[in-house]
């Protein structure tokens, strides 16, 4: 029988560093999941490859050698034996209804799901909270407000490909390239997992990463019609 969701985990530390511990915590989120009909993918991107402990052959880590996000999640897509993407990060949190609600709501005919998230420190403890919002191009390409697709999730047969060529906020681009493509969107205000803020996020380690990528963003939607974009049909 195939599993109802595919989860899809990119890795991006050593052997021995902190995220080491936060990506035991992620495989416990889904081993808690409500929903136990699912595959999962952890993708270590590390240049020597490392030993990753897995509780059960639903898991399967698969050695890159140093893919970026957007590689792993066209992979999952590529490889995956459900319809239903569910995108993460190897230092972030689920809550046990994700996997469930997120099937229900695709299988109503909804193809990207996005929820709000909890910010939380290397800790675990409280520090906000990232409200789903409506997308607007100009407030999100050009004025530095922030979406992330950590606790989203897609139907995989109507997907576009994620642009491999950037490397930190896919998110974004992904975004647009599914509306372009003509998928129905679904963003859901109340929270459904938790996004860490730490030293080791690459979006604060490589900012040099951020800046190009948001030139090559700026480039590819430049536009006038997709830079006064609002996605209209996201629901609340």
């Amino acid at each position: 029988m195939k599993p109802k969701v595919t989860f899809c985990i990119p890795t991006i530390s050593e052997q021995g560093s902190k995220r080491d511990k936060y990506l035991s915590e992620v495989i416990n989120c889904i081993q808690i999941q409500n929903c136990q009909d699912y595959e999962v993918f952890i993708y270590d991107n590390t240049d020597k490859g490392r030993d990753i402990t897995v509780p059960d052959d639903r898991y399967k880590v698969i050695h890159t050698g140093g893919w970026n996000i957007s590689q792993c999640n066209n992979n999952a897509m590529y490889i995956a034996n459900s319809d239903v993407l569910l995108l993460g990060a190897d230092d972030d949190l689920f809550f046990p209804e994700r996997a469930d609600l997120t099937y229900a709501i695709i299988n109503n005919g909804i193809d990207l799901v996005y929820y709000s998230y909890i910010l939380i420190n290397a800790d675990r403890k409280f520090t906000g909270i990232w409200i789903s919002q409506k997308f607007d191009f100009e407030k999100h390409y050009y004025y530095g407000s922030d979406i992330s697709l950590c606790t989203g999730a897609v139907r995989i047969s109507k997907s576009p490909k994620w642009r491999e060529d950037i490397r930190m906020i896919s998110d974004y681009s992904f975004i647009i390239d599914c509306y372009k493509a003509g998928l129905s969107f679904r963003n859901i205000t109340f929270p459904m997992g938790c996004y860490r803020v730490h030293g080791e996020n690459l979006s604060i380690k490589r900012r040099d990463w951020v800046e190009e990528d948001t030139l090559k963003i700026r480039e590819i939607y430049k536009d006038n019609k997709i830079r006064s974009m609002k996605i209209s049909s996201l629901e609340e």
